[in-house]
């Protein structure tokens, strides 16, 4: 498990309660800047982020393609359904 850092109550540093880390004594302003870095460092660049977009737009246009596809398969045998109960209905009332 990775160290824990919490801030003191009484002072601006944050101190490590892990054993092994006991002498890490960190400014709270240093620690937090260090945080940010730490995320900017791992933001998407922006290809990145264009290739992403691409990837579900991908994605989304063949769930779009598959979903029509369904569609018109289903709509094609509900026709051919409601073709079918017309010629019962015909059948029974020219009897």
């Amino acid at each position: 498990m990775g160290a824990v850092l919490r801030p003191d109550a009484l002072s601006r540093n944050c101190r490590c309660r892990q054993e092994e880390w006991r002498a890490l004594n960190v400014c709270k302003h240093e620690m937090a800047s260090g945080f940010v870095e730490y995320l900017e460092a791992r933001s998407p660049k922006p290809e990145c982020l264009r290739l992403f977009r691409e990837i579900v737009l991908d994605v989304w246009r063949e769930s779009e393609r598959a979903t029509l596809t369904t569609r018109c398969t289903l709509q094609d045998r509900l026709d051919a359904l409601r073709a079918k109960k017309d010629r019962v209905v015909d059948a029974f009332v020219h009897e």
